[in-house]
């Protein structure tokens, strides 16, 4: 049964909402229930729908509350998606499962007299970030400066994918915690051409491309411009100052540097 319920974390968050609202239908028959399952749920496990509205039909709280009590607070959020009826459980039940999880991690989980979900999330976020530890080269001031900083569990779960996936320093990645998709994905892009992480991250911070402006600052790299030039000329520079730019630098001896400056006056 347990492994049953396991198996709804596969399901794309549209699944879970169309799988709820056929569970709100609860007090209906359940062969009319069935019926609407199989009209609604093509690309779904029917089996695993037709066993799980089975099992809410049968089994009392009380059995799944002693499921519940037997999961770690990750797992226990995960079953809160499935459906309306786990969520109004869960939440319905909260010191329930926060107390023992206080026993198993004090520090963490302190002592309180009402608790709200958000004590949930403050209690599993520190876990996490803890567990960070375990991972080479995350040191124990690296652990205490994003506990200090009171980084979320999205960033946290950011820093860790950055650092997994991408090969991002531990520090590097702290610096991405604020970005938004469109910045993150220009980091990435610009560090594929060549670009150290940290000035990545500063020139995504400062201003976000265009498509033709990251063109413009990858074909510049790519000759040999510094980051710093590439960036100015990919945002300031005229179509025209490009083409008088590539000019000088293709059929001239001078200095790409003098070559800008002497553009941006109007000698050339």
């Amino acid at each position: 049964m347990v492994n049953i319920v396991c198996r709804s974390f596969i399901l794309s968050q549209r699944s879970k909402k169309r799988l709820t609202l056929l569970l709100l239908s609860k007090k209906r028959n359940i062969w009319k229930l069935r019926l609407r399952l199989k009209k609604k749920t093509n690309h779904l496990n029917l089996n695993w729908v037709l066993d799980i509205v089975t099992m809410l039909e049968i089994f009392p709280n009380e059995i799944w509350l002693s499921i519940f009590k037997q999961t770690d607070v990750d797992d226990l959020f995960k079953k809160r998606e499935v459906c309306h009826h786990f969520k109004k459980l869960i939440d319905g039940n909260l010191k329930h499962f926060y107390l023992n999880f206080a026993r198993q991690y004090p520090s963490c989980f302190p002592f309180k007299r009402k608790v709200y979900i958000h004590d949930f999330i403050i209690g599993y976020t520190k876990i996490f970030i803890n567990s960070l530890s375990n991972y080479p080269e995350c040191q124990p001031n690296f652990i205490e400066a994003l506990n200090s900083q009171m980084v979320s569990l999205k960033q946290a779960k950011r820093i860790l994918d950055l650092n997994q996936n991408h090969n991002f320093i531990w520090w590097y990645g702290l610096m991405c915690i604020d970005m938004n998709e469109a910045q993150l994905n220009q980091t990435l892009k610009l560090i594929e051409i060549g670009l150290t992480q940290g000035y990545a991250i500063r020139i995504s911070k400062e201003n976000t491309y265009t498509e033709k402006q990251f063109d413009i600052f990858k074909e510049l790299y790519s000759r040999g411009i510094g980051e710093y030039y590439s960036d100015r000329l990919a945002l300031t520079f005229t179509n025209a100052q490009l083409e008088s730019f590539y000019y000088y630098l293709n059929n001239t001896d001078i200095w790409w540097v003098h070559i800008i400056w002497c553009i941006e006056q109007g000698t050339f």
